[in-house]
């Protein structure tokens, strides 16, 4: 049992107040350099600091020990350690980056038999004159058939033949092979495993999974309560354009898929292979077609998550990860087969939700089969690829509404081991010690927990089942210009339900119809699927449905179930065509793909309402509701992200539930429990509250037989009034600084180049030298071992400036290691400090004078050179021409506003605004910080008390303050944006930029050379209340 607090009768106020570390966050904590014990202890202690539970110890890019050697092994044990010294969890990973089952590149280096594979439609004839095993074992193309097709007008197939495969008559003529996947620096110039074949899924098994066990094995279930699993996948299909074009299309598959298929459907499928890419006139391609993506689906799950999850099961731990692509219909057929399958045998399933997306169709899929087969824990990948000024409020509205769909394991993406070279690009933000804002995240960590503290209990109530639409998607999987209107028909509608259902407030649960002869069971209270019942089933529009599911559907209606057709009839039975759905779907209730109709349809099913007072339904929140113990909670979260979250304008949100309880509302950020304001009448209860932008609600429902009369709040009086209007004193909590990204070089001695950004001097010098560039696809430096620095690289950076200054520092990285000169004058190279990260050394320069200085840095340079930018650190001001930063005096006062224009374009740490107030009399002050760009206001009253500013209405209050002078100190929370993003890529004014390693690396219409900041500060003037 995961959640073992759970088998407590009651939740207790202590347990909510401060949950412990199974409830809370474990961050996936990227190893992207040299391990030290001494290092990872420091950071474990800094998460424990965070509100964190636990942390996913992960291999990233940049890792310089050696993988799964004694060396790794030596500091996984370390971690595990200190997870037990700490009261925290230590959570596996299974692989050298991702996607998982190479063992990055192990499985496959000297196993060619274990590699991928694909089948190839190609006209022209690629393969070599070999047997099957020679091919296998060789790597080579296989030849399996050569076809000619007829076509008609419409792009359909009419008839194949299958040809000799010299045989050149015809106007279209196809060659079908089995290709191998070729080598890739990705997989440390090895290759991705066979996910379809079991002997190569046990041999990472064997390599990867016994190994933890032989090391950790011990803290299996205890200290270590899971292993994470990474994006496996098959090789993704590539369909044809149209049916009359002649390129390449790719389809997953192996070397025995032929036998395998035969085997179980009781025809060949290498007789048919025209059928899986074209389409068949009349739909003579349906069967075929469907049987190959089941085959391919159920291969897939049994070979790769299948086996890994009942290892971990019978060795006493949970097996968690998620799949590749999980979420739409075509991204699932493409690259899985179909999600859900995948999750049947799961300790632990779960989902990634990166670059800020709002994928409910992925969060639901999990959580169906979550609750299906009663498991405690779904997790979710999320906050990764977002940039670096990603702030708090993002956090919280992305974070709830999937704890609203089942995910009470989060695992924030990144939290980074070091910054050491390329790692600064990976996937920012840093969900670490290198964001300002690290030691304010318990703030975050401590509302998620607490409310998984409420809603992993009981179990869920959910009234409304859909069948799941893939199966009838494979059918249009053909090429692209005979599908495309049918498969974004079907595509657009499966994003539809799910909307129209979320945002009527009628929670729903998907229904695999894979899994549902395992999961279904004879019920008299409800279409019964695993742990699950429910009161209405929706049949989506589908083209073929299993006659397993017919035959459940027709006894679930025989005893009364409500049974809702979509759309036409299926016209296809295990996709032959049919028409025993007929009598079915007349005497069920048809309706068109309309969200009104739809909604009415399930009026009579309807657990909950969500509606404004006076008004109907909201169309942007959803709920969560389960039963424990006789007692219900219910957790409501924002289904829409707002443009902005500045918006401090409230609604009155009315929550209806059936029955008569007595509520208290649970506020998950304080930790403070409060009766709710609500009624009881005509056997409903009915809970008001004013709900912002960015609130989530807990609500604890405790059944009472009395009814209850709405009590409204009163609220206080305001007496007092004012803002600030002046300029005000300020500090930074860390220098000032000028980033050095533009600089002149010279290679092995050569003339000084013009003036160039850093990365694309490092890109010169390795084209000048025949050597990889660096981007995201590279070979671990572990494996690079022993490379000569036998060359030199001069960097010449000019800083312009308008005054003298001292006290001048220069940040970089691997500064013992560089030779520098200021204005000509010799640099101690000795780090004094460090800057950021730990990797990024400080040095101190001597003064600068008004005028242009130049500061020159020369190092070593070799294969596993990192390039990087530098950073001037000082107590000055910049202003920025375009491309060129100026020093200038440094302010005293600084205005409300972005600091951007106010001598501090660079600077991203965490910044104090100093103001008093005069109060003329006692009372409750409330300060209101309604507009910010950082990732939270803190609010200090006389260097004493404080409290977070982060969401709307963005007031914190401070009681029985007395009449008089007070000092008020208003903290805005850096970020790093406008010290280490992208700044040169005009991708940044695109909302939910995919912010990867190569973000940085922008070429042709996406580049500039000058800087594009964000704004960072406090946007508007405070202002201030007093309350009686």
């Amino acid at each position: 049992m995961y959640y073992k607090k759970n088998a407590s009768k009651t939740l207790s106020d202590e347990l909510f107040r401060n949950p412990t570390c199974e409830y809370r966050g474990t961050p996936f904590w990227a190893w992207n350099a040299e391990l030290t014990k001494e290092r990872l202890s420091k950071q474990i202690a800094d998460f424990k600091d965070m509100g964190f539970g636990g942390y996913h110890m992960h291999v990233r890019t940049g890792m310089v020990t050696e993988y799964l050697t004694d060396e790794f092994f030596d500091f996984i044990r370390h971690c595990v350690g200190e997870a037990e010294k700490k009261d925290m969890l230590a959570y596996l990973y299974d692989e050298d980056r991702w996607p998982s089952g190479s063992a990055g590149g192990r499985v496959t280096k000297n196993n060619p038999r274990l590699r991928q594979r694909y089948l190839m439609m190609t006209s022209a004839d690629r393969s070599d004159d070999l047997p099957k095993e020679e091919a296998v074992e060789k790597g080579t193309p296989f030849f399996l058939g050569a076809f000619r097709i007829h076509l008609n007008g419409k792009g359909e197939m009419t008839a194949f033949e299958k040809v000799d495969r010299q045989e050149r008559e015809g106007d279209i003529r196809f060659f079908f092979c089995m290709v191998r996947e070729a080598n890739d620096p990705w997989f440390n110039y090895s290759c991705y495993i066979d996910t379809l074949s079991k002997p190569a899924v046990d041999e990472f098994i064997k390599v990867t999974y016994d190994a933890f066990y032989r090391e950790v094995g011990d803290q299996f279930g205890k200290r270590i309560p899971s292993i994470f699993t990474d994006e496996p996948r098959l090789v993704k299909s590539i369909p044809l354009p149209s049916a009359h074009n002649k390129s390449d299309a790719l389809l997953a598959f192996t070397h025995d898929f032929g036998e395998s298929f035969e085997k179980t459907f009781g025809f060949s499928l290498l007789e048919k292979l025209p059928y899986l890419f074209f389409e068949g006139e009349n739909g003579s391609h349906i069967r075929t077609r469907y049987c190959y993506y089941d085959h391919l689906t159920e291969r897939f799950a049994s070979s790769f998550m299948d086996n890994v999850s009942e290892w971990s099961a019978s060795h006493g731990i949970l097996q968690t990860g998620h799949m590749m692509s999980e979420g739409d219909l075509q991204q699932q057929a493409e690259e899985v087969g179909e999600t859900m399958r995948s999750y049947r045998r799961m300790g632990m399933p779960g989902i990634d939700m990166l670059v800020a997306r709002r994928e409910f169709n992925t969060a639901k899929q999990c959580q169906s089969a979550l609750h299906q087969y009663g498991r405690e824990a779904m997790m979710s990948e999320l906050y990764g690829v977002t940039n670096w000024d990603y702030d708090f409020r993002c956090h919280k509205f992305q974070g709830d509404w999937q704890a609203c769909m089942g995910v009470n394991v989060r695992v924030p993406h990144l939290a980074w081991l070091s910054m050491h070279g390329e790692a600064k690009r990976d996937y920012p933000a840093s969900i670490n010690y290198q964001s300002p804002w690290y030691k304010e995240y318990k703030y975050i960590e401590d509302h998620f927990s607490r409310v998984n503290t409420a809603m992993t209990r009981g179990k869920p109530i959910v009234k409304v089942g859909v069948i799941h639409p893939i199966e009838s998607y494979w059918l249009l999987c053909g090429s692209m210009a005979e599908t495309k209107d049918k498969r974004n028909e079907l595509e657009s509608l499966f994003a539809s339900v799910i909307n129209w259902l979320l945002e009527s407030s009628l929670d729903f649960h998907f229904i695999s119809e894979s899994l549902l002869p395992e999961l279904h069971r004879e019920s008299d209270s409800g279409f019964a699927v695993g742990e699950m019942a429910y009161d209405a089933v929706v049949v989506p529009c589908l083209t073929t449905l299993r006659s397993t599911t017919l035959k459940a559907l027709e006894e679930f209606k025989a005893k009364g179930g409500k049974v809702i057709f979509m759309g036409e009839c299926p016209a296809y039975v295990d996709a032959l065509e049919s028409d025993a759905v007929k009598a079915l779907y007349e005497a069920s209730s048809v309706i068109p793909a309309s969200r009104p109709r739809l909604v009415k349809e399930l009026e009579s099913v309807r657990t909950v309402s969500l509606s404004v007072e006076g008004g109907g339904l909201t169309d942007d929140l959803c709920y969560s509701l389960r039963e424990d113990n006789g007692e219900k909670w219910m957790f409501i979260a924002q289904l829409k992200q707002p443009f902005l979250f500045d918006a401090v304008t409230s609604r009155p949100l009315v929550v209806e539930i059936d029955g008569m309880y007595d509520v208290k509302y649970y506020d998950t950020l304080n930790g403070e429990i409060t009766d709710a304001e609500y009624e009881c009448v005509d056997g409903k209860t009915r809970v008001f509250r004013k709900l912002y932008v960015n609130d989530s609600l807990l609500f604890r429902f405790i059944p009472t037989d009395m009814p209850k009369a709405r009590i409204r709040s009163t609220a206080k009086k305001t007496v007092w009034q004012t803002d600030i209007r002046t300029r005000v004193p300020y500090r930074r909590h860390e220098k000032n600084v000028v980033l050095l990204d533009m600089a002149q070089y010279s290679f092995d001695g050569s003339p000084f180049s013009q003036r160039e950004e850093i990365l694309r001097i490092d890109n010169a010098i390795r084209d000048s030298l025949g050597l990889d560039r660096r981007k995201k696809a590279v070979v671990q430096p572990y494996l690079i071992t022993h490379v000569p620095e036998d060359h030199t690289v001069t960097l010449r950076f000019t800083v312009e400036s308008t005054i003298d200054v001292d006290g001048v520092e220069l940040a970089l990285e691997r500064a013992p290691s560089c030779k520098i000169t200021c204005n000509g004058q010799a640099v101690d190279n000795t780090p004094i400090g460090w800057y950021v990260d730990e990797d990024i050394h400080r040095v101190s320069l001597p003064a600068l004078g008004k005028g242009t200085n130049i500061i020159d840095v020369t190092f070593p340079f070799g294969q596993r050179t990192d390039i990087e930018a530098m950073y001037l650190l000082g107590d000055f001001g910049v202003r920025v021409y375009g491309a060129h930063p100026v020093l200038v005096p440094d302010e005293t006062t600084i205005g409300f506003g972005s600091v951007v224009g106010q001598g501090m374009p660079f600077y991203a740490g965490n910044l104090d605004y100093f103001t008093e107030i005069d109060l003329p009399e006692d009372g409750e002050l409330v300060c209101e910080t309604t507009m910010y760009r950082g990732a939270l206001v803190r609010v200090t009253l006389d260097d004493g008390e404080s409290e977070c500013s982060v969401f709307p209405p963005y007031k914190v209050s401070f009681k029985d303050v007395k009449k008089g002078r007070h000092k008020l100190t208003y903290t805005v929370y850096g970020q790093r944006y406008n010290t280490f993003a992208g700044l040169h890529n005009l991708r940044a004014f695109f909302r939910n930029a995919y912010v990867d390693p190569n973000y940085w690396r922008s070429t042709g219409d996406l580049w500039t050379y000058e800087y594009l900041f964000r704004d960072f500060g406090i946007m508007k003037t405070p202002e201030m209340y007093l309350l009686k």
